[in-house]
């Protein structure tokens, strides 16, 4: 996490091919020991480097700058997760997931998870299973929904892209119970009874069940917001 003046630095040399040390001033506010002490941090951290004069941005430093803008303001950016839908028994059942964890702690759907950079989106599931299930398949992608869950006065809690993987009769002995949370095979039907109960699952992500269950996909929104109400931390 950079201090604010770090990331006003940064905007600056990230607009420049490098800046000398009395251009990569950020403001008349800063005295000059404040402002040697947070470039020398900068360097530190591996996020500049000094080369004929100059300073700028090294790799690190550059993938640090993607998370502020222009101005080095902070900027909130996607999350980008993995919902793993997996069956077995020519999908009579689905493997269902009851969290341990806030957000949401209590409420059961699937297995979800973030995906790490790099990773690709088959790899990602994968990981998440064996990680909270102890069980392994190979997953295809079926499709992405956006999520935008707010409290009921407004404030975001989570702003998610997830990308449904689909996977059936995975192999491995499955973890019943974890730090993750708790899992087990049910009828597919009975992950929308479970649904209906939870604050945090939106109409699309049950379309796309729907259509994982017929086979059939389907034209529909991206995009949904969800009012969460005051009980969505209480559990269940």
């Amino acid at each position: 996490m950079l201090s604010e003046i770090q990331a006003k630095i940064l905007a600056l040399i990230s607009r420049s091919d490098g800046l000398r040390y009395s251009e990569a001033y950020p403001g008349e506010e800063i005295d000059d020991d404040l402002y040697n002490y947070h470039l020398q941090e900068l360097v530190k951290k591996g996020l500049l480097s000094k080369n004929n004069g100059k300073h700028d941005l090294t790799d690190e430093g550059v993938r640090e700058n993607i998370y502020y803008d222009s101005l080095g303001l902070k900027q909130d950016v996607f999350r980008l997760s993995v919902v793993l839908v997996v069956t077995r028994k020519n999908k009579e059942e689905i493997l269902i997931h009851k969290r341990s964890r806030q957000p949401y702690k209590g409420e059961v759907s699937t297995i979800s998870g973030k995906v790490r950079n790099g990773e690709k989106l088959a790899e990602a599931a994968k990981r998440k299973l064996l990680e909270e299930a102890g069980l392994t398949a190979d997953f295809e992608h079926w499709g992405n929904f956006r999520s935008i869950r707010k409290t009921t006065d407004g404030k975001i809690i989570e702003d998610t892209i997830y990308c449904v993987c689909v996977a059936r009769d995975p192999t491995g002995q499955l973890i019943e119970k974890n730090e993750f949370g708790e899992n087990r095979w049910e009828k597919f039907d009975s992950i929308f009874e479970h649904w209906g109960k939870n604050v945090a699952t939106g109409e699309i992500e049950k379309k796309i069940l729907k259509e994982i269950k017929d086979g059939k996909k389907q034209e529909r929104e991206f995009e949904e917001e969800i009012i969460l109400g005051e009980n969505y931390r209480s559990g269940s």
